[in-house]
This record gives C-alpha cells, structure tokens and sequence, in this order.
C-alpha cells in the first residue's frame, strides 16, 4: 500500500487560499470550467455539487450565479434548482443513492449559451462490513468485505486516524481485501487510535460541449468503517 504525502509549499498557500468570484452574466459558458461532484455515502440520499470556475482547472476565480443564470440537477426522476452551499459553490440533495444517470444543467439567459446535459453514472452502492474492531500493527489483520462487488475496475481506499501515517491506494473491485497490521505505521510504537478505512467506487461523467474549456465530473458511492489500530 502506499503511503499519501502531503507537501504544503508557504509561499503558494495563501494565494490558492484566495478565492475570487464573478458575476455569472459576465462570464460567456465557453469560458466555464464546471467541477461536478456527486457523492452517495450510504445514508440513501445523493448530494449533487458543482462549483463554477473561470480560467481552467487550476483558476481560483469562480462564477456567482446571477440574474436568470442557475443550475439544475436531475435524478431519478427529479429535477431540483441547486442552492447556494458556500461561497464557491452549487448543490442539491436527492432522496435516492440507486445507481443511475444525473444530469446537471447550466442554465442562462437569452444572451448566452446554455450547456443542459452535463452528465455522469452513479455507480451502484454497496455495503461494507469489517472483521474486527481492534487491529494490533504488530500480529493482526484486518478483512474487509462488500457486496455486490464491482464486476471489474477498481475501488479507491484510505486508511486515516491520528495516529498512522495516511495510506491510499486503489484496490480491486471484487468484494474482499485483507489489510496487514503492520502496513499501518504509527507516529510512535505505543500510540493508539481509531482508523477509518474508506471506499470510493467511482465513475467519471461528460460535460456538455458547450464548455469548451472542459470540465471534471464524477459520482462516487462512498461507504466508511472504522477500528482501533493497536500496537
């Protein structure tokens, strides 16, 4: 498994802390970059959230919908006008996490171009259960199953607390892992603490061609468990 490092360089932090907003009617849609996260944690809703940028992925310049300018989600079924969530960003909460297109829509007034069929998969939900409770790094294991498996592809997985370095790593699909206790590297070799092992299954979705400057889109089912990770 391999260990995530994070690396925080001081003399960028504080401008890619500062995020700047425009007024949505004077951006043109050909100059959007749509971020669209779609999330399903078990809970049987589906949260749906686009933020709105302007000069590509790496912009901290995002769009503030005004005037007729808005967006819609549709699932399931359901359109919703999406909500202000932050100062960034759009979003919309479904009743459901079945499996299934979303469909997001930028919406605009007569002087521009509306871009209506944003569109990704959520992938199907599953359910996760662990072995155990108590993992010790030094002779333990850790098995984690879920259910239905995926068919094919890969989860995405984490593993964080407070005391063990951050792992991620992409696993396999097909419904069982086994986790050494000893991949866990603890800040000192008497700590303990809770871990949470998290899994992400996936899909990337298509912006609607309007957005000439592209887009990223995603659904994932996400499921969490957690255990005490013991010397």
């Amino acid at each position: 498994m391999k260990v995530g490092v994070v690396s925080v360089l001081l003399s960028t932090a504080f401008a890619a802390g500062c995020k700047q907003e425009v007024e949505s009617t004077d951006i043109r849609t050909s100059g959007v970059y749509p971020v669209v996260d779609v999330t399903a944690t078990g809970s049987g809703t589906t949260r749906v959230q686009v933020k709105l940028k302007v000069g590509g992925p790496a912009a901290n310049t995002y769009l503030e919908l005004v005037g007729p300018d808005r967006l819609q989600a549709t699932m399931g079924g359901t359109t919703k006008d999406m909500d202000s969530s932050g100062s960034v960003s759009y979003a919309a909460t479904f009743s459901t996490e079945a499996a299934g297109p979303i469909v997001i829509a930028f919406l605009r007034g007569p002087d521009d171009t509306t871009a209506p069929n944003t569109t990704v998969n959520l992938p199907e939900p599953f359910t996760m259960a662990l072995d155990s409770t108590d993992v010790s790094r030094a002779s333990g294991t850790l098995n984690v199953t879920w259910a239905p498996s995926g068919g094919g592809g890969n989860l995405d997985s984490s593993l964080s607390g407070g005391c063990v370095d951050l792992i991620v790593e992409p696993i396999p699909d097909d419904g069982a892992a086994t986790i050494a206790g000893d991949h866990l590297h603890a800040n000192s070799p008497n700590d303990a603490c809770t871990v949470t092992l998290t899994l992400a299954r996936t899909q990337t979705g298509q912006v609607d061609p309007a957005f000439t400057e592209g887009g990223s889109v995603k659904a994932s089912q996400v499921r969490s468990k957690s255990f005490t990770s013991s010397p």
